[in-house]
């Protein structure tokens, strides 16, 4: 998969559900994402301009 198609799946996948709240986790082992604060940032909102409420949380691989 690539950033982009990731991105389209993530779009699709908020207008999808129908819910008044959607978490969007994403397992970032792969290291695909070059920047996930601001896709984070990207697929955020908030439910007064919006119909429901959005957050995205990119899970990061610990490495030591």
């Amino acid at each position: 998969m690539t950033e982009r198609k990731l991105r389209e799946e993530s779009g699709s996948d908020s207008f999808h559900y129908e819910a008044d709240h959607l978490f969007l986790f994403i397992f970032h082992k792969v290291k695909l994402i070059k920047n996930p604060d601001a896709f984070e940032k990207a697929f955020r909102r908030e439910k007064h301009g919006f119909d429901k409420e959005l957050e995205t949380i990119i899970i990061r691989e610990i490495t030591c």
